[in-house]
C-alpha cells in the first residue's frame, strides 16, 4: 500500500487503460479488454485476503493489482477503480456471498466479473451482447452458460488448514468442495452467515472524482457510496462435482474414480464423450462466450465404469459428472481434465492433488 501512495494512481491507470485497449475505440472491447487483464492478474485466493492496518482489505487498486491476489471484492474494486479513471461509469455490485463490477457499456449497465470466470470469458444474453445485472436478476442461469473458474482445490488447501486448524470447522468444506455454478454466488445459503438477504443485490456507487480519491489512502472506498438495490431471483447453491481426474481399464471395462462433492450420497450421472482429436479448448483459452459443451460421440452411463466396446469411436475421452437440482431443473456439470485412451492403465491410479492443470494423458 506504501509503495502504490508513491504513485500517482489516477495517472497510472489512465496510463493502464490506454495500454490494455490500444487501437480499439468501442468500449463494448476496452471493457473485454480490462476484463481478460484482471483475469490474468489476480488469482483468486481459495482463502487468504490481503489486508492492511486496522483490518481492512486493501482498497488501493495498485496496490491489488502490486498484490496479484485477493478476493472477489479486491477484483471488483479494481475494475471499478479502471472504468471510473477513465470515462467508464462503473460501480460495485454485492450478492448474497460474492462481489463483481457492473459497468456502463452503450447506455446498458452488464456485468464485468474477473473472478468468477476463465481468462477472456464474460456471460452474454442471447443475442450476443455482454449480461446485464437485470437479465441475470430475471433468468439466474443465464450466467451458468460459462464455466465458473474459482480454484477451490488448491494444492495449499490442505496446509492452509494445518496451520489453521480453528478454520477447518467453519469452512473447510467449503474450500475443499467443487466450485458452485456461477448463479449460486448471487443465491442463497452458502455462508449464510454473511447476513446479506437472498436474492438482494447492493449497486454501490462510489461518491467524489477520481482525483478525490487520489488524495485518499483507500482510494475513495470509505468515504460513502450511492446505494441501490435490486432484487434478484435467488437460485439454490448446490455445488456441482469435481472433475474427474482419474481413469484406468479393469478387464472389458473403463472405470474411474467417483468426483469429490459436499455430499458423497448425491446421486450423479455421467456423459461420456469421446473426440478423435483433443478437444479445441482449455480453460485458459476458452473464447468469449465459451459454454461447457465438448462435441463428440456420446455415451450415457449411470455408473463408474462403462463396457470398453460401449464407447463411441474416438481416441481421447471427456467424462461429465452431473448433478440434477430439481428446483432449477437444470443439471450443472464440469467437464473432466481429457485422457488419451492410448495411454490408460489398467491399474487404478493414485489420487491426485485437487488442482492438476487443464489436460493429463494418462490416469
Amino acid at each position: 500500500c506504501r509503495q502504490a501512495r508513491t504513485l500517482d494512481r489516477v495517472a497510472e491507470l489512465r496510463r493502464l487503460f490506454a495500454r490494455i485497449t490500444a487501437g480499439v475505440n468501442d468500449p463494448r472491447e476496452q471493457v473485454l479488454r480490462c476484463l481478460t487483464f484482471a483475469q490474468r492478474q489476480f488469482y483468486h485466493h481459495f482463502a487468504g485476503q490481503p489486508m492492511q492496518r486496522h483490518n481492512l482489505s486493501v482498497l488501493d487498486p495498485l496496490a491489488g493489482l502490486l498484490l496479484g491476489f485477493g478476493r472477489c471484492g479486491t477484483v471488483a474494486r479494481f475494475l471499478v477503480d479502471l472504468f471510473e479513471c477513465n470515462g467508464l461509469p462503473a460501480r460495485l455490485l454485492l450478492g448474497a456471498c460474492h462481489t463483481s463490477a457492473e459497468v456502463l457499456v452503450n447506455d446498458r449497465w452488464v456485468l464485468a466479473d474477473a473472478s468468477l470466470y476463465p481468462p477472456g470469458i464474460a456471460p452474454q444474453n442471447d443475442a450476443g451482447d455482454l449480461l446485464s445485472i437485470d437479465e441475470a436478476a430475471h433468468d439466474p442461469h443465464a450466467l451458468d452458460r460459462c464455466p465458473s473458474y474459482i480454484n477451490y482445490h488448491h494444492e495449499y488447501i490442505e496446509a492452509f488448514l494445518r496451520q489453521y486448524p480453528e478454520a477447518d470447522a467453519p469452512i473447510g468444506k467449503y474450500l475443499r468442495a467443487p466450485v458452485l455454478p456461477s448463479t449460486g454466488f448471487f443465491g442463497r445459503e452458502f455462508f449464510e452467515r454473511s447476513g446479506r438477504t437472498p436474492g438482494l443485490i447492493e449497486r454501490h456507487r462510489k461518491m467524489g472524482t477520481p482525483e478525490d480519491w487520489n488524495r485518499d489512502d483507500n482510494f475513495g472506498w470509505l468515504s460513502g457510496a450511492d446505494v441501490a438495490k435490486l432484487q434478484a431471483l435467488a437460485t439454490p447453491t448446490i455445488q456441482r462435482p469435481e472433475q474427474v481426474r482419474r481413469v484406468w481399464r479393469s478387464g472389458d471395462k473403463l472405470c474411474w474414480a467417483r468426483p469429490y462433492t459436499c455430499d458423497p450420497t448425491q446421486a450423479i450421472r455421467y456423459r461420456i464423450i469421446t473426440r478423435q482429436t483433443p478437444r479445441a479448448w482449455s480453460y485458459d483459452q476458452l473464447p468469449n462466450g465459451g459454454r461447457f459443451e465438448v462435441e463428440g460421440k456420446r455415451a450415457f452411463s449411470s455408473r463408474e465404469s462403462i463396457l470398453l466396446k460401449d464407447l463411441p469411436e474416438g481416441q481421447w475421452l471427456t467424462i461429465m459428472a452431473e448433478i440434477d437440482e430439481p428446483r432449477a431443473s437444470n443439471w450443472f456439470y464440469l467437464p473432466s481434465v481429457e485422457f488419451d485412451l492410448a495411454q490408460i492403465e489398467s491399474v487404478m491410479p493414485v489420487p491426485a492433488p485437487h488442482w492438476t492443470g487443464d489436460r493429463v494423458t494418462s490416469g
